[in-house]
């Protein structure tokens, strides 16, 4: 469940390239989605401490509320929906982010922490 205001990964492969997705229910209760990389740093992903996001590669704090739109380190946003219980994301809106993984690079998501 994503309700517990923790980060949550998720993998997708699009034609070979694993990608890492994230999702976290925001402090208003929305719901953000968005790839586990960004425009700077990459793929290199993110990680939660505490009350925290941090980019692995850069430790720019990315504030909770700012997840899913776009400028400066945050995580590229990715469209979804809740459908009852389900998150639901369309292989269509995944697919064209495969640009910002390394073929093979995007592996079982990393264990929390630096």
């Amino acid at each position: 469940s994503v309700n517990d205001g923790a980060l949550h990964r998720f993998s997708y492969n699009a034609h070979g390239v694993n990608m890492r997705l994230i999702a976290i229910r925001k402090p208003d209760g929305s719901l953000a989605t968005a790839l586990d990389a960004c425009l700077i740093c990459g793929d290199q992903g993110y990680y939660q401490k505490g009350p925290h996001v941090l980019c692995r590669n850069c430790a720019s704090a990315i504030y909770i509320p700012t997840i899913g739109v776009a400028g400066g380190c945050n995580p590229i946003a990715l469209r979804s929906r809740v459908e009852g219980n389900e998150l639901v994301i369309e292989a269509a809106d995944l697919e064209p982010g495969a640009r910002h993984f390394r073929r093979g690079a995007a592996e079982p998501a990393p264990p929390a922490g630096p």
